[in-house]
């Protein structure tokens, strides 16, 4: 389990978790983005990637609003 307290729902550790892993991905992608020389093709794809990534962070942090009630 992520976070021991079991003032943490379950459900909220999920979301955190998956929220973490997101994270890291983009950070990942961003590396990647930054390193070696890449091709147009190469820089492109990485772009989409970076995108679907973005979204998914604001997907996985809206979710944990929602779970903190914070909207």
């Amino acid at each position: 389990m992520l976070i021991e307290n079991k003032k943490i729902s379950e459900t909220l550790n999920g979301l955190i978790k998956e929220l973490k892993e997101e994270c890291e991905t983009f950070i990942r992608l961003a590396n990647q983005l930054e390193g070696a020389e890449l091709t147009e093709e190469q820089v492109e794809e990485l772009l989409g990637e970076i995108m679907a990534s973005v979204v998914s962070l604001d997907v996985h942090s809206a979710h944990v609003k929602e779970e903190l009630h914070l909207d």
